[in-house]
């Protein structure tokens, strides 16, 4: 399985984000799969400009926009697997949010609705609180589920979706930016 991992934080490799998502990584290398990373920070990109969806109507999977994501994209069409790790803040980082939008060329103009979720179809196919340590496992796990099988189990979800920071160690941190 060849995954791309894009990290959205602005804090790039030194943030909690980058520790779950090398945790993820991990377990998926360790299933064999062969996974790339890439900082959204580090990749020039530009907004989405034309505001029309041109890429879906006018030009079908062709941007527009000349910039970093003309690299990327060769990459994500030779991927089984995409990976997008972000903070969890409101809004997203900027970058990620540019990056998420930018991504639209790539899909079908069909969205489909399977188990409660919205589908699109790709063209051609702090630190860790006590316990935090389980987390980063989980997310290891998760990885090595992902590539072994192509899903990961409801009880892996689970254990991934607990704190891996304590809420007022995490606002202590926030509010010190303010």
């Amino acid at each position: 399985m060849r995954v791309l991992a894009v990290n959205g934080s602005a804090r790039m490799g030194r943030g909690l984000t980058e520790l779950v998502l090398g945790s993820f990584l991990d377990g998926m290398r360790e299933a064999g799969a062969d996974a790339e990373r890439l900082c959204a920070q580090r990749i020039r990109l530009k907004p989405c400009a034309c505001g029309e969806m041109h890429c879906w109507t006018t030009t079908p999977g062709a941007c527009c926009i000349r910039d970093g994501m003309d690299d990327v994209v060769p990459k994500l069409k030779a991927v089984d697997t995409l990976v997008l790790a972000t903070p969890v803040t409101i809004p997203l980082p900027e970058r990620m949010q540019t990056f998420i939008n930018r991504l639209c060329p790539l899909v079908e103009p069909r969205l489909t609705f399977v188990g409660g979720r919205t589908r699109g179809r790709l063209r051609d196919a702090a630190g860790p609180i006590e316990g935090g340590r389980a987390v980063l496992e989980a997310a290891s796990h998760a990885g090595r589920e992902l590539a072994e099988t192509g899903r990961m189990e409801p009880a892996t979800l689970s254990d991934v979706r607990r704190p891996l920071v304590a809420e007022e160690e995490l606002r202590r941190f926030y509010n010190a930016w303010i």
